[in-house]
Parts: C-alpha cells; structure tokens; sequence
C-alpha cells in the first residue's frame, strides 16, 4: 500500500511538472440544420436541410497565474518525498515486528525445550520411584506427589508448545505466508536480526522528517491559495475551417450545387489569436476564508510536529532505559541461574541419597526451572 502511494504521488508530481506546458486540443464537427437558420460560413439565411462540418485546433499558455502551479509542482514534490519516507517507515517497521517475532520464538523454543528436560527427569524419577514401590522399599504413597509433579510438567510442556506454536504463526503471518507445522528457525540469524533491529532504530528520526515536510507543505498550499488573489494571463490560439453545404456556386452548366469540400477548407481557413486577463474580485470571501484556514492547519501542523518529536524522544529514552535495565536483568539473571543450578544438582545429590523428600527436590527444581525460563 505505501508504495502503492508512492506511485500514485510521483505520477501527481509529473503532471505537475507538464502543467506548464501549453495545452492543445483538436475536433470535430459534422451535422445537420433543418429549417430557417444563418450559415456562419455564407452568413446567409438557410431554409433547407443543411450539412455543416467543422475542424478546429486550439492551444492556451497560462502566462501568469500568481505562481499557483509553481507552488502545486513544489507541494507535488514534498508529497512524493513524504511518501517515500513513510515507504522507509513501513520497511523499518515491519523488519522491527519481524525481529522480535523471531526472537520471541526463539525464547518459546528454548522453553520448550527446558519443559521437555523437566519432562524427562520427571519420568526417570516416577520410574526410579515404581521401582522401589515395587520392591516394597517404599509406599505407594510416595509415588502420588511424583505423578501429581509428572502431570504438572504434562501441563507446563503443553503450554510451551502452544505458546510456541503461537510465536511461530504470528511470524509466519508478519512474513506473509501459509502456515506450516514444520516451520523451523535458523539459529544463525539472531545475531544479524539483532542488528537489524538496531539499525532500525536509528532510522527512526523519520516520523520527525514527514512532520517538518507537513509542515513546509502546508506553508505551500498557504501560498498556492494566496496565487488566487493576483491576476491572470492566459494566451490562446486556434486554427480551424468548416464546410457548409448551403455554400454554393453556379457551375458551367448553370446549375447551382455546393461547393466541393476541399476548396470549402481552403476558403473557410481561419487563425485567431487572444490574450485572456483575469482580475479577481470578489468570489464570495472563499479565498480569505480559505487563507485563514490554511493558517489555522500550519498551526496544527506544527503541534503535531512537536508531538512527534516528543514522542519520539520519550521512545528513545525509553528505549535506553529498557536496553540499560535489560542488561542488568539478564547479567542477575545469569547469577541465578548458576547459583540455582548448583543448588538443584545439589537437591538431586541429596534426594537420591535420601537426604531431603520428593517435594523439597520439586521446589528446589521448579526454581530451577522457573530461572531457565528468564
């Protein structure tokens, strides 16, 4: 769509640009007058049915117009460069959701894939568990908390794929195309993606570049409407000639027949040439009242350039913010996780000794677990 109105502005910007050029146009006339009627080729009263032809060629030049369609071919050329600015915006923001689509899979498939190894511990340990509940070293109560963890991770494992799924649908959409159960992600593209995005980030100044062309566009069309009060000068130009059947003469045998065409062309021949002023008046308080307007939006339009230089410093500081909280969260975050690593394979170590029970060794790994997952 945004190129789309790119190509419907650079087509406006070319017309723009051949509307100073001279317009011509050409035709025809062929016809019949019934009944009483002057010839404007005889200039002689016609009674009978008449046919009559006319051809003509016309050209007019705008000499003067108070510079309306210089400021039209300017406003043409900031709309043409508006609507490549917003092509760049869309490119940008469509790259920025693509990027963090694809992350955000990534994130689902790593949860996916800690579920899956909770899962899987899970399973030795109830199958530890049977055997010793079969070997009548301990109840069968003892197995109840396990399987109750066993469908608990069941549930966390299923969540994760939905959640997966659901990451690996939006991208598939955002990219355009059918979706795909075998949808897979190249783990090699993170660190270029990630590029991207910042590179992205830094054409965000764009927004603030349409705003100052809204505004120089709406300084323009304040001058196109103001143009309308001067006085214009147009120059125009015709050829043309015509046939009458009522133009006649007498041939060598006395008869009275109508002249042949081609001599009616040549006679009926004409060129006229005419300068056109025009002075305004008054036209009902439309063009004051339209200049008054355009003063008003110039004014809106500066607001809402300050908005969007606003909202575009607040982005950028809260983007900083983010990037800088981010970081330290994830280096907190890398800690913990080594500490509650540890910590689990020490619950392990002890639980397999029979130091501490099942539930203490679950807390101890959903904890884990949980840390995985940031």
């Amino acid at each position: 769509m945004s190129e789309i109105n790119v190509n419907k502005a650079e087509i406006t910007l070319k017309t723009s640009n051949l509307s100073f050029l001279p317009s011509i146009n050409a035709g025809g006339t062929h016809g019949y007058n019934f009944g009483q009627t002057i010839d404007p080729f005889t200039n002689t009263f016609a009674n009978s049915r008449v046919q009559y032809n006319n051809f003509y060629l016309n050209s007019s030049v705008t000499l003067f117009g108070g510079l309306e369609k210089y400021h039209a071919k300017k406003i043409a050329e900031v709309d043409y460069q508006s609507q490549l600015y917003n092509l760049e915006i869309e490119r940008r923001n469509k790259s920025i959701d693509i990027t963090l689509a694809y992350l955000k899979a990534k994130l689902n498939f790593e949860i996916v894939e800690v579920a899956k190894e909770q899962l899987s511990l899970t399973q030795s340990q109830k199958e530890r568990t049977e055997v010793l509940v079969n070997a009548e070293r301990i109840t069968h109560s003892d197995l109840l908390p396990i399987e109750a963890q066993l469908a608990n991770d069941v549930y966390t494992l299923t969540k994760a794929k939905n959640e997966l799924n659901s990451s690996l649908l939006q991208l598939q959409q955002l990219i355009g195309i059918d979706y795909d159960s075998t949808f897979s992600l190249a783990n090699e593209q993170t660190s270029s993606l990630n590029q991207n995005g910042s590179n992205s980030t830094c054409a965000a100044p764009l927004e603030v570049k349409i705003s100052q062309l809204n505004i120089e566009k709406q300084l323009l069309e304040s001058k196109r409407t103001k143009s309308q009060l001067s006085p214009s000068l147009v120059l125009n130009g015709s050829l043309g000639s015509g046939y009458s059947e009522n133009n006649k003469f007498v041939d060598p045998n006395g008869e009275l027949i109508p002249k042949p065409f081609g001599t009616q062309l040549t006679e009926n021949f004409y060129q006229s040439v005419s300068a056109t002023l025009s002075i305004p008046i008054f036209n009902g308080y439309k063009t004051s009242s339209q200049i008054k307007i355009n003063q008003l939006e110039l004014e809106r339009v500066r607001i809402e350039g300050e908005q969007s230089l606003l909202e575009y410093d607040n982005r950028i500081q809260q983007f900083k913010m983010d990037v800088a909280n981010a970081t330290s969260l994830y280096e907190s975050a890398k800690q913990l996780q080594v500490s509650s690593k540890l910590e689990f394979e020490n619950s392990q170590i002890k639980y397999d000794n029979g130091v501490i029970n099942f539930v203490t060794f679950i807390e101890s790994k959903n904890v884990f677990l949980k840390q995985n997952q940031k």
